[in-house]
């Protein structure tokens, strides 16, 4: 049987299995794992709102991360940082209306003046 006749058995499952499923994970393990793997899921990712209500930027910002949130940042509402690397695309998040900043360290007057920035 041809290997690219064959389809995952996820991907066959109804839409509200499947967003049953998304609720036990968290938004970044789902824009990670389903984000642009077909249409379907892009379709039934964009729909659901409160995915990327509130979003927490990965501690490895890669081009991968970039060329997602150039595609869904628009819907993020609440930024939240929790590591050090505060270089965040702030202009692929036009609705941004808060940032939420944990971090074990001090966090100094001049990043958080920066980020404001």
């Amino acid at each position: 049987m041809n290997k690219f006749k064959l389809k995952a058995g996820f991907d066959r499952l109804p839409n509200e299995i499947i967003l049953e499923t998304w609720e036990y994970l968290s938004s970044n393990d789902i824009i990670y794992s389903f984000f642009n793997l077909n249409q379907r899921f892009n379709n039934l990712f964009m729909e659901q709102r409160r995915i990327l209500q509130s979003f927490e930027l990965p501690t490895s910002y890669s081009l991968f991360w970039e060329q997602s949130l150039s595609t869904m940042g628009f819907q993020i509402h609440t930024l939240i940082l929790r590591h050090d690397n505060y270089l965040t695309p702030f202009h692929l998040l036009p609705n941004l209306k808060s940032i939420i900043i944990s971090s074990k360290f001090f966090i100094d007057y001049e990043i958080v003046d920066a980020i404001m920035k």
